[in-house]
């Protein structure tokens, strides 16, 4: 069943379209919105539309399980290391 409209973000879940995924660990993605609220997940917590389904450390990225409106969608955020300093 698709729903032609998206639920709000009533409860606040961090909203990854639109992040940055800053730095990971095994366990734990550091990620930033585009407000500039942090937020640190693992894997299976609640985001907005979805779940982090994995943390892969190797490929430098987390990904996301979304269901819009009955859509489900794969979501990447990988590491910028583009804009590290070193």
């Amino acid at each position: 069943h698709i729903t032609r409209t998206l639920p709000t973000n009533e409860k606040g879940l961090f909203e990854v379209e639109g992040a940055r995924l800053e730095a990971l660990t095994r366990e734990v993605a550091f990620l930033v919105d585009r407000k500039g609220q942090q937020a640190l997940l693992r894997e299976g917590d609640r985001v907005f539309l979805g779940r982090l389904s994995t943390i892969d450390l190797d490929k430098n990225e987390a990904r996301f399980v979304l269901n819009k409106g009955g859509i489900v969608e794969r979501f990447e955020l990988k590491v910028d290391f583009a804009g590290v300093r070193q």
